[in-house]
Order: C-alpha cells, then sequence, then structure tokens
C-alpha cells in the first residue's frame, strides 16, 4: 500500500501538525480524515489491507473508534451487555457494538484496552466498564 511519511524530527510542517493533536503519541497515521495511534497489524490488516486488498471498508468498529462515536465491547452471554443494548435503544443513542464473542478483531482490539472485562465501552475520550444507567444518564445527556 502506498503511503507517505511526514518525519516530525526532520520537517518543520509534520511537527506543526502533530502538535495540533491533543496527544502525542508516535506513530500516528492519518487516513481518509480518520486519525490513529501506535502500530497494530491486526487492526491495519483490518483497517488497511481489506479495503485495498478485498475492497472492503473497515470493520465498523473501526470508524466508530475514530470517529468518537459510541463502541461497546460486548458478548452475547452477557446481561449487563443486554441491559446496555437495551437501555440505548430505549433512548435512541446509536452506538457501535463490537461482540467479542463473534469477531477476533473485536476480542483483541479489547484486550489492547487492558481489560477482558464487558460491556466495556468508549465514548469520544472516555473509556469504561459495565452499564450503570445514572452514569449513562449523565454521559448522553439525560435522554431517559
Amino acid at each position: 500500500m502506498p503511503f507517505v511519511e511526514c518525519n516530525v524530527e526532520k520537517e518543520e510542517k509534520c511537527m506543526k501538525q502533530f502538535d495540533s493533536f491533543d496527544d502525542k503519541i508516535l506513530p500516528r497515521w492519518v487516513y481518509q480524515g480518520k486519525t490513529g495511534v501506535m502500530f497494530s497489524e491486526e487492526e491495519w490488516r483490518g483497517q488497511f489491507f481489506n479495503e485495498f486488498a478485498f475492497g472492503k471498508p473497515a470493520p465498523a468498529y473501526m470508524n466508530s473508534r475514530a470517529n468518537g462515536d459510541l463502541l461497546i465491547y460486548t458478548t452475547s452471554s452477557c446481561p449487563y451487555c443486554a441491559q446496555a443494548r437495551s437501555w440505548l435503544a430505549k433512548n435512541k443513542i446509536s452506538y457501535t457494538e463490537c461482540n467479542i464473542t463473534v469477531d477476533r478483531f473485536c476480542n483483541d482490539d479489547l484486550a489492547r484496552l487492558g481489560s477482558k472485562a464487558v460491556p466495556r465501552w468508549v465514548y469520544r475520550d472516555q473509556t469504561g466498564t459495565g452499564f450503570g444507567e445514572s452514569n449513562w444518564r449523565a454521559m448522553f445527556g439525560n435522554k431517559s
């Protein structure tokens, strides 16, 4: 896959762009308006290889995470995950579900967050584990 490297130590324009990001983590990638950090072969394979080699878009959970939308890691048998899904539907809050039972990339991605507990959620710059109605009401603007 073709790419352009922008070396923050050697190019002033690259340093200025890098300084515009809140976190100062390298390596950083920018692709079609989305940005990410670090290198993960499996994640990159899902993000880029599938799209270029097979013409398929990246998995929905990657786009959700890159856009700051609500992303929830779940399992098929978790009762708290079911409660979270039900509450989100009742309150008409859109989200992307990443079920670690059926998608190994979700499982690997959840492991990178440092916890296997579900439901695990990522929303904008926040992350947490579990479902708590009062906390979620506060997070989503007290919709219920």
